[in-house]
């Protein structure tokens, strides 16, 4: 062992079983020698993400700058040291099309609206606006996912002197007069270059320092990020040897850096608050908390940045191997920690040492389990411990009761089908989510995948690409991406039994008419609808025939596609569509590139949601009609009479009013406020208040309009 290794060592109080991997990571060198330098584009062009997969199944963005021609510009690209998740390429796209913008723009490149890698990844280019500032250029940034954008970013901005009208987020292909691209100065989790810290530091000098000996910054109250639990007792010995407590989360961008400025010494469990140290004071001296066995190589690379004294130490309790940023982690007083607090003066208390609480404990093994038998994070714990990610999914059906399995068993001789059906939802509300799907009598022979989205809360179209991506396409299956609030009534593995597996299928739709005086949009399907506690049932749309009737689009509580169909045209939801109009576009996409139908088929079903227009809705209507400018026919919404593909101006349009014999000839329905109210021939002849209870049983009131 070298002298710079053994040095290393006595930095790292972690588990003899991995302390070599840190040392690996923790002594490897960063530091790029190489220059970075400026490329000025004539007349370049600006294309906003867009992502790709390729033949091996790797996900990866296109985009960034073209010349004048329309050939990509190398160095607009985003590398993150490997293709998945890089800007790597253009893409053809109509020049004549494009918008003009006379103005000279800096290429801040790909903008991550996640506080940690926004200040990883997307200020890598800016060293050039503080080095040129008398240009005082406009700033173009490509938003990969449409979302709002974090409040950090403006407070940064505003720090570096930079306002928000010369800030831009690239929507369509756009032509600049000129396009200053400048070289990634850092490279994450790879390298960085003498530039990296030009924007941090010159942040830092806008802001007055805080002086404090030593800080530890806490994640005890944050609510977001990865669940890290048992904290509260590293930070009660912190506390007790004189460390200020701080709640980042709490404070102002300026708040923290004036803090991270004046500190000598600043601990804290690994993640963004610790990525932070960007702005502290050369050779600050840092404690990491290790919250699993992998080591974090862009905290290392930090460390190497800033010339921080550093330290290790192991202080996660982990039973079982996790995925570093999905968590979750249960943190505790270790001996690793006892030790440091011996070499370096702090008071530990013995009795804490290996203590666990009763109800971390519990709550630890229950979201594992939770977590890891969902697909899309099991695949990420193989990376780091294949062996029990795949024993994960073999012990999951050990945790059905029996009784559940004997029904199942049952069922299944008694209605043998050869139909596969896996549910996908993203679930927030996991109570919501076990009444309409998890416990679902109906939904026993089909496979559930929930989506974990309480930790990251991404888009949902994001999460079910994320599906779609990880999926094994050599096992056949219908796939219905469900909302946590709905509820079908009825076997889908019935239902889908026979069924085109060449066409997209949903619960109610609409389709658009041209007609005079107005254009119609006919509804197409039928559902009921009720508040989240069941109450105010009404019914929506009209029942369609049992082979179901085609529709433009389809609502987004309910989509059903193939899974062969997915992997001939490789379909995926829009990314820049977070929470809404993703699934309509979805269907325009299949229809307009590869002449895919829709129908929509008869589902006894619930939605406990009434729905919420708001303005991410509207942008969302514009961005979709932006994208497709040029379409063979227009595409009606369930939502709010929107038409993409149609100008407004020309004509108003209503919804299509059908009528039907049998609902004129006899009528039952329960009113808002309750009442069961009969009517013969439109004359009502009973009303008698009965409160909602009745509309619950879907299948007995086939004639409910």
């Amino acid at each position: 062992m070298s002298i710079q290794s053994q040095e290393y060592c006595k930095r790292l109080y972690i588990a003899e079983e991995v302390k070599s991997v840190y040392e690996g990571v923790t002594s490897r060198n960063y530091y790029d020698v190489c220059s970075v330098e400026c490329e000025e584009v004539e007349e370049g062009f600006v294309l906003p993400l867009k992502k790709s997969i390729d033949d091996s199944g790797t996900s990866y963005f296109r985009g960034g700058v073209t010349d004048s021609c329309g050939v990509f510009v190398e160095m607009s690209r985003h590398w993150r040291g490997s293709k998945g998740g890089s800007l790597t390429e253009g893409y053809d796209f109509s020049l004549k099309d494009a918008e003009i913008v006379p103005k000279e723009v800096l290429y801040g490149g790909v903008f991550v609206n996640h506080f940690g890698h926004f200040l990883m990844e997307s200020t890598n280019r800016l060293w050039y606006l503080i080095e040129n500032k008398e240009k005082n250029l406009d700033i173009v940034f490509l938003n990969a996912k449409r979302q709002k954008v974090i409040p950090q970013f403006w407070e940064f901005m505003d720090l570096l002197g930079i306002s928000r009208e010369k800030v831009h987020f690239i929507s369509q292909p756009t032509r600049f007069s000129k396009v200053y691209v400048p070289g990634e100065s850092h490279i994450i989790n790879h390298s960085f270059n003498k530039k990296f810290l030009h924007p941090f530091r010159y942040a830092a000098d806008q802001v007055t320092a805080q002086p404090s000996e030593k800080i530890y910054l806490s994640r005890t109250k944050f609510r977001g990020g990865t669940l890290c639990l048992g904290e509260a007792y590293v930070e009660d010995v912190f506390r007790k040897n004189g460390f200020k407590i701080l709640h980042p989360e709490s404070m102002s961008l300026r708040e923290q850096i004036a803090y991270l400025k004046g500190a000598k010494t600043v601990a804290g469990v690994i993640g963004t608050a610790t990525h932070m140290e960007v702005f502290a004071r050369q050779g600050v001296k840092s404690i990491i908390l290790e919250r699993s066995d992998t080591p974090i190589e862009e905290q290392a690379l930090i460390h190497q940045a800033i010339e921080a004294e550093w330290y290790c130490i192991g202080t996660n309790m982990n039973p079982f191997p996790i995925e570093h940023s999905a968590g979750p982690a249960l943190l505790g007083v270790t001996d690793n920690l006892a030790q440091f607090g011996r070499a370096q003066g702090l008071q530990v208390d013995e009795g804490k040492i290996g203590y666990v609480r009763k109800s971390d404990g519990k709550t630890f093994i229950k979201e594992y389990l939770k977590l890891y038998t969902q697909e899309s994070y099991n695949r990420r714990l193989a990376k780091t411990a294949p062996l029990t990610a795949e024993r994960l999914l073999k012990i999951a059906a050990s945790f059905i009761p029996w009784r559940k399995k004997l029904k199942q068993f049952f069922k299944a001789k008694s209605y043998p089908s050869d139909v596969s059906v896996i549910f996908v939802s993203v679930v927030r509300d996991y109570d919501m989510y076990d009444k309409c799907v998890g416990q679902n009598k109906f939904c026993r022979n089909v496979r559930l995948n929930p989506i974990d989205n309480r930790v990251e809360n991404k888009g949902i179209s994001q999460r079910y690409n994320e599906f779609l991506d990880d999926y094994e396409y050599s096992r056949e299956a219908w796939f219905v991406f469900c909302h946590e609030d709905w509820q079908i009534l009825e076997e889908p593995e019935k239902k889908l039994q026979g069924l085109d597996k060449n066409c997209l299928y949903g619960c109610i739709g609409v389709r658009y008419e041209e007609s005079t005086p107005n254009d119609l949009i006919h509804p197409v399907g039928r559902i009921v609808q009720c508040d989240k506690t069941g109450k105010n049932r009404i019914v929506v749309g009209r029942q369609v025939c049992i082979g179901g009737e085609f529709a433009d689009t389809v609502d987004c509580q309910c989509l059903i596609v193939h899974s062969s169909l997915i992997q001939r045209h490789k379909l995926r939801f829009d990314e820049n569509l977070t929470f809404d109009f993703y699934v309509e576009e979805f269907c325009i996409n299949a229809s307009e590139r590869y002449d895919v139908k829709l129908k929509v088929i008869p589902l006894k079903c619930v939605h406990y949601s009434g729905g919420n227009i708001t303005e991410r809705f509207y942008n969302s209507v514009k961005y979709v009609q932006e994208k497709y400018k040029t379409i063979s026919k227009c595409y009606a919404s369930t939502v709010a009479h929107t038409v993409i593909g149609r100008d407004k101006s020309t004509k108003k349009i209503k919804t299509a009013r059908h009528f039907d014999w049998r609902t004129f000839l006899f009528q039952k329905k329960i009113t808002n406020s309750g009442k069961l109210l009969i009517k013969i021939c439109k004359i009502p002849i009973f009303s008698k208040k009965v409160g909602n209870k009745f509309l619950g049983e879907m299948e007995e009131n086939e004639n409910l309009d």
